[in-house]
């Protein structure tokens, strides 16, 4: 799903806790031109009761995110690599 202010990702449908995914930012855009960060929204089912999320490699050097509410708002540069993220 995308929307005017970013990207938003909805998660959970058919995860568990602690399970392990694989997914990349692209949008398509030349990095060069286009180096303004998107807003990406995960949500999460309330029952799979998220807490973090563990990123791999790190984003912007950082790669543990809390998530508040089911939630986690992430800003972002898309860089076209694969990231791997773990929910706690």
């Amino acid at each position: 799903m995308h929307n005017e202010k970013g990207g938003a990702i909805d998660i959970g449908r058919a995860l568990s806790n602690h399970s392990i995914l694989g997914g990349s930012l692209k949008d398509g855009l030349d990095n060069a031109v286009f180096d303004q960060p998107l807003t990406l929204d995960f949500t999460f089912q309330a029952e799979l009761q998220v807490e973090r999320v563990l990123f791999d490699p790190p984003i912007a050097g950082t790669s543990s995110y809390e998530v508040i509410d089911d939630r986690l708002r992430l800003y972002m540069v898309p860089d076209e690599q694969r990231y791997t993220f773990i929910l706690e």
